[in-house]
């Protein structure tokens, strides 16, 4: 009687074939990793544009004139809420890699408004934070929240609207610290805890930037509706004074504190990134070599 001999794998064999699966995982799964990073940075650039159409056909409505960051002047209402009628969906103010977008922003988050004992607006979309408005009353020579002409934008491919942010605030002013402007301490606090109801820290790290790249980079949209990446040394000019930065501003034009246009505090922001301390009058606070 004839029988049928099986032949099996060897252990060899076996482990042969299990040392070339995972060389290929090893190979592989980084390259997979980096094209889903890639495609939701595509998103994020894709949302912010889209963010700045909803800003110019505002503006259009607006005698050209664009949302200031809090419309109506309370934490209720911000030029995100203002831009619903223009956006189709809340999704598009939804940074796709920024780990603050899980997080509501001021005008949303009911323990901000407890906290700040202001009540919000059940009208409006609910918004997460991510992509903030630059605060650029300096433009204007006007203190405040002033909505900005754009005829006053000199240069505007180079002078930006939105950048990426992660503080419960939807709006930034370059005359802020790293670390909120909120620390005369001389160090740098992070996770941050600026704005955050009670104080607590959500362990965000940097209050600028979208968690790509290791936040050494923003998104940015700029007065020409065009959107790049930026470093943010590159962002701040720090090469050429008399270039604009991303903020809005030369950094050769600020001079003494002598009115909201030409002080120097302005350049908070840009100034700590550059040595590392700010040498305006609200804070001296320390910023890590790697964003430099």
């Amino acid at each position: 009687m004839n029988r049928s001999i099986k032949k099996a794998f060897t252990l060899i064999e076996l482990l042969v074939v299990i040392a070339i699966i995972a060389i290929l995982a090893a190979i592989l799964f980084p390259v997979f990793a980096q094209a889903k990073a890639a495609a939701k940075v595509t998103v994020a650039l894709s949302q912010m544009k889209q963010l700045g159409t909803a800003m110019f056909m505002y503006s259009s409505d607006s005698d050209d004139v664009n949302s200031p960051p809090y419309p109506l002047n309370d934490n209720a209402h911000t030029w995100r809420t203002a831009l619903d009628p223009y956006v189709k969906s809340g999704q598009v103010s939804v940074d796709p890699v920024n780990p603050a977008s899980k997080f509501l922003d001021v005008a949303s988050d009911p323990l901000a408004a407890a906290a700040g004992g202001y009540t919000l607006d059940p009208t409006v979309t609910p918004h997460t934070r991510g992509y903030v408005r630059i605060n650029q009353f300096f433009l204007k020579n006007e203190w405040g929240n002033p909505g900005i002409p754009n005829s006053l934008y000199a240069q505007p491919a180079s002078q930006g609207l939105v950048i990426e942010g992660k503080a419960i605030y939807p709006d930034w002013c370059p005359c802020n610290s790293w670390d909120g402007g909120g620390s005369n301490s001389g160090v740098y606090q992070t996770p941050f805890t600026w704005g955050e109801p009670g104080g607590t820290t959500k362990g965000l790290n940097y209050v600028l930037g979208g968690g790509k790249w290791g936040d050494k980079a923003t998104i940015s949209l700029f007065g020409d509706s065009h959107v790049k990446r930026q470093v943010w040394a590159v962002a701040c000019s720090l090469s050429d004074p008399n270039a604009y930065t991303t903020f809005g501003y030369r950094r050769a034009d600020l001079g003494p504190d002598t009115g909201p246009s030409d002080q120097n505090w302005i350049d908070s922001t840009c100034t700590n990134l550059a040595q590392g301390a700010v040498n305006g009058a609200y804070t001296a606070v320390a910023i890590p070599k790697d964003l430099r």
